[in-house]
């Protein structure tokens, strides 16, 4: 693998990452919504 190939896969799993994290967040969410302050 080249280094170029590398860093594009790494850039996919990293945008991958972040749409999991997003998910996670908004579930979240709904589960335990923030107190008011």
């Amino acid at each position: 693998m080249t280094v170029m190939q590398r860093i594009q896969s790494l850039a996919e799993e990293n945008d991958s990452l972040r749409r999991d994290i997003a998910a996670l967040k908004q579930q979240l969410a709904r589960v335990a919504p923030p107190r008011a302050a």
